[in-house]
């Protein structure tokens, strides 16, 4: 019990260096049944999602094809009408309908495609919300606070979701490298290994870098942390001045953390 005191206690202070945490939290019970209950009912539903979500993208990408054959279409009868048109052997009339009926065809096209790359979007999303709760697919949270932690089933998506969070705002990103991670690992940190396909991640004057895994360097805000190493097999890249906002979302997710079993 007082391990697991001192551990919500240095979570708090580690997190933002202080301020309104988790430190007068009580301490987490031991699972009970009940409990265990419900994360697996979480997973499943989350798994649930997963599978909806799936259906929907892979119908928004048939609409999709369909749109893109319609404007195929569509672009062959406006090659041909203007071709007929310079021969004189189809009217004015007749060759600016099919300029029309393309435009029509391009703009249906256009928006099946952003519903489709919507829906695409949040199907990835969700598999990776139940990997994470399922620890599927490579997906895995651990840490060092205190001590040695892990994050239960059913918080592993909030901690996943906290850390991209903080990936996405920051303002300044600069090359890092295998000894730097090294580094970072024996600070107090989080690390993440997400689940595949690995999204990528826009770096500036740089080219994108896969998701695989990242860790982040606690305190949040202050030395010897304040920053967020994302790697992709030999590539490091350092993430840092983030805002207050995405540092008070990881430090609430910080807060499901307990010790790890010895």
């Amino acid at each position: 019990m007082t391990r697991l005191m001192t551990l919500c206690a240095a979570a708090a202070v580690l997190a933002l260096g202080g301020g309104r945490g988790t430190a007068d939290e009580p301490p987490r019970e031991k699972e009970t049944p009940d409990k265990a209950k419900l994360q697996r009912q979480l997973v499943l539903r989350y798994e649930l999602q997963a599978q909806a979500s799936a259906a929907r993208a892979a119908q928004e990408l048939a609409q999709l094809q369909q749109a893109e054959a319609v404007l195929k279409q569509a672009e062959r009868e406006r090659t041909r009408a203007d071709a007929l048109f310079a021969r004189g052997a189809v009217t004015a009339a007749d060759r600016d309908a099919t300029h029309v009926a393309e435009s029509l065809a391009r703009i249906g096209a256009t928006q099946s495609r952003r519903l489709a790359d919507q829906s695409v979007e949040q199907s990835r999303t969700d598999r990776e919300r139940f990997a994470f709760a399922a620890r599927r697919d490579g997906a895995d949270i651990t840490g060092v606070v205190a001590v040695e932690v892990v994050f239960p089933d059913a918080d592993r998506p909030k901690v996943a979701d906290a850390t991209r969070g903080l990936i996405d705002a920051a303002t300044f990103v600069s090359a890092g490298t295998p000894a730097a991670w090294d580094a970072a690992k024996r600070l107090p940190h989080v690390h993440v290994r997400f689940p595949t396909p690995h999204r990528a991640v826009k770096v500036a004057d740089a080219p994108d870098v896969a998701l695989a895994e990242a860790v982040v360097v606690l305190p949040l805000t202050r030395d010897p942390g304040g920053f967020v190493l994302v790697r992709s097999g030999e590539r490091v890249v350092r993430f840092t001045k983030y805002p207050h906002a995405a540092c008070v979302r990881f430090q609430e997710a910080l807060g499901a953390a307990v010790p790890a079993a010895r």
